[in-house]
């Protein structure tokens, strides 16, 4: 009883050094677990936050370059459609001045060689071409410049679908990790009931276990008591046969068969032949001392009759006569 005593300390103890230890490194997993999902999501948070605020600057800054690139080409446009305006005021003047002239059919006939009148004709000629040159320049710029505002607005209109896509981007991003998150910890309060099922379950095998395992120490001590009960009814049975054999063997023998148990009968029957056989061996051994004793009485006795008794031998021997 004291034996099954210390061996069910032994095992509670065990069983809850076992469960604390089980129980320290659980909460340090959960621990670690939470730790990771609060570094990954502080990362993450980060990223985002970094990469939100990079497109805002690039899109401020591609905005203000844009607008001062619009102010300046809007300039210049203006610039432009006014120089034309005024060439084409002034072309018009030297048109209007060259229709004068030329219906003034008198004075042309009248000075139609005149040096200075070839020689103004000449120069508002030239001024003319030169005017249509620039006039035809300026409005190649300004189809230039238009073209290149047209350009700016597709850049502009482009930059501002690449912005739209990269929020809508963030905000996918920002769903996904929400989402992700949200399974992280639909994982972890899994893992956490997992772990702790598989912990009661462990609890409860090990409990179940130990109960077993005490119950078959249980059998086992009482196995052994049954044994040792037996052992020692087996023991006097046995010292109870040696005693009737001692005394008369063929009678203790005979007497105590009956009260033999049935696993030790073929044993004592196996084993009785040969105390038997020693029995008689000794019998045999006693009658031949009776026969040398008798052989050296009568000898001793000879001598007695023949010598007087001198001898504490002979006192003894004669004593007994």
């Amino acid at each position: 009883a004291e034996k099954l005593r210390s061996i069910r300390a032994e095992a509670a103890h065990a069983m809850e050094v076992r469960h604390m230890e089980e129980t320290i490194h659980h909460e340090s997993a959960l621990n670690q677990l939470r730790e990771d999902l609060r570094s990954a999501k502080r990362a993450h948070v980060e990223d985002v936050q970094l990469l939100a605020g990079e497109s805002r600057k690039d899109i401020a800054t591609m905005e203000s370059v844009y607008e001062a690139r619009d102010e300046q080409r809007a300039q210049e446009l203006a610039s432009s459609r006014a120089e034309v305006l005024m060439k084409s005021a002034e072309l018009e003047r030297t048109n209007t001045a060259v229709h004068e002239i030329q219906a003034a059919g008198l004075v042309w006939s009248e000075c139609g060689n005149c040096p200075v009148l070839q020689e103004e004709i000449q120069v508002l000629q030239r001024r003319i071409r030169a005017l249509e040159t620039t006039v035809s320049n300026e409005v190649n710029r300004t189809e230039g410049l238009e073209a290149s505002l047209a350009e700016a607005g597709n850049s502009l209109r482009v930059s501002e679908q690449c912005t739209r896509e990269a929020v809508e981007q963030l905000d996918q991003e920002r769903v996904q990790f929400q989402l992700a998150l949200q399974e992280q910890q639909k994982s972890r309060l899994d893992l956490e009931r997992t772990t702790e099922d598989r912990v009661r379950a462990m609890i409860t095998e090990r409990e179940s276990k130990g109960a077993e395992e005490v119950l078959l120490e249980r059998t086992r001590v009482e196995a052994e008591r049954g044994h040792l009960s037996e052992g020692i009814s087996h023991e006097g049975c046995l010292e109870f046969l040696a005693d009737k054999q001692a005394k008369d063997p063929a009678e203790g023998l005979e007497e105590t068969l009956p009260m033999i148990p049935t696993d030790l009968e073929n044993t004592i029957k196996v084993a009785m032949g040969g105390f038997l056989d020693d029995m008689e061996d000794h019998h045999l051994d006693l009658r031949e001392e009776e026969v040398t004793m008798e052989v050296e009485g009568d000898r001793l006795e000879t001598l007695t009759l023949l010598n007087p008794p001198r001898t504490r031998l002979g006192d003894l021997w004669l004593g007994r006569q």
